[in-house]
């Protein structure tokens, strides 16, 4: 099981990696590597919780291989799209943007290894780099290592400096849009601006949208009236028994914002960390023995009768 280590998964990453920053920066391979290389280091995270969670979980004999038992010398690990789906639970600083930013490198190098398609012949710098400079930060500093431990103390300095311009710009963008909108409640008197309020705030602190996706209300960042910031559900604390209950807390990733008050509208991760609103959301709710154990009383059968004649 060696080569399901993390240790040996963050090495192959950095082969990736340096095979990637050694190709030309305008050729195929250099994208091509740097796909490879994230796919590691995300691999390599979840193998430091523990190397089940790279299993594919199809079959017994790989979960079994990733426990140590030598059960197929073929080991099956999970596809790309799962390694960067569990990287959202597994690391806190991993968003939502960052899988989508993994997801579309990982689709090009699917289709330039098993398409006839040139997938990175026209994939400029630009549309890739920035997000593969900050997702492999969040990686890398997970695994107590820094971005000079993986791309080298010249590479590494670059990126931390891409890494600073986009976050300025998107600060400046954000705060203009704040900005732009306190600006549009200026012309209103207080009772156009309470009627306003009343009829575009969200009743209640926890609605549920048109498309079905959880809005839970919250400060607007711009005129202080209460919006939606939508979140999706991305897993629960185990059950713990509390006052006679079987209590379980969801935890949900804030993904957009939207105040009709004053149409401010936030989007991403990134746009929701300037302003305060990207924390994780957790939940307390109250689970029903019956859903949570799969239970039937239709069809229940006491426990003294053992079908015995």
């Amino acid at each position: 099981m060696q080569e399901w280590t993390s240790d040996a998964l963050w090495n192959k990453a950095k082969v990736f990696g340096e095979r990637a920053f050694t190709a030309e920066r305008n050729g195929d391979l250099f994208p091509l590597f740097a796909s490879l290389s994230l796919e590691m280091l995300g691999k390599a995270v979840l193998a430091n919780v523990h190397p089940v969670l790279i299993a594919d979980p199809r079959e017994g004999k790989d979960l079994l291989y990733a426990f140590g038992y030598p059960t197929t010398e073929n080991p099956k690990s999970i596809a790309a799209k799962t390694v960067f789906n569990r990287l959202v639970v597994v690391v806190p600083e991993f968003t939502a943007d960052d899988e989508r930013a993994c997801l579309l490198m990982a689709d090009r190098r699917n289709a330039e290894l098993h398409t006839g398609e040139f997938a990175f012949r026209e994939f400029p710098n630009g549309k890739w780099l920035p997000d593969f400079y900050r997702v492999t930060k969040v990686l890398v500093e997970h695994l107590g290592f820094e971005l000079e431990d993986y791309l080298g103390r010249q590479e590494a300095k670059a990126a931390r400096q891409i890494i600073q311009n986009v976050e300025a710009k998107l600060k400046k963008e954000v705060n203009d849009r704040i900005s732009k909108a306190k600006r549009s409640l200026e012309p209103l008197r207080g009772e156009e601006l309470e009627r306003r309020k009343a009829d575009n705030e969200p009743p209640s602190d926890h609605v549920y949208s048109l498309q079905g996706l959880i809005a839970i209300a919250r400060a607007c960042p711009a005129c202080g009236s209460k919006g939606r910031l939508f979140v999706n559900a991305i897993g629960s604390t185990p059950a713990r028994l509390h006052d006679g209950e079987i209590m379980v807390q969801r935890i949900y990733a804030p993904t957009k914002f939207e105040c009709k008050v004053c149409d401010l509208s936030l989007s991403g991760t990134g746009e929701l960390s300037i302003t305060d609103l990207a924390d994780q959301i957790a939940i307390d709710v109250a689970v029903d023995p019956a859903e949570m154990f799969d239970l039937q009383p239709d069809v229940y059968v006491p426990e003294d009768d053992y079908g015995n004649d």
